[in-house]
């Protein structure tokens, strides 16, 4: 490997270290104290029901076939 490319592996090794290194403005750190997480309850709604997947739709009936079997 050549110095210089060893030289900027080195410089975009340490730009993603500095670059991820600091907290979001936000973050709760330990100066701040604890995040209240709000109020608790127990008696939360049920979550929404799923949406079933796509059936095909039934075939529609035809004067040879009344029943669309």
């Amino acid at each position: 490997m050549s110095a210089a490319k060893a030289t900027l592996l080195a410089a975009l090794l340490l730009a993603l270290v500095a670059c991820g290194g600091s907290p979001r403005r936000g973050d709760a750190t330990p100066e701040a104290g604890p995040v209240d997480p709000g109020p608790v309850t127990w008696d939360a709604p049920p979550p929404e029901p799923r949406p079933l997947p796509d059936e095909p739709a039934p075939p529609e009936p035809t004067p040879d076939d009344p029943d669309g079997d």
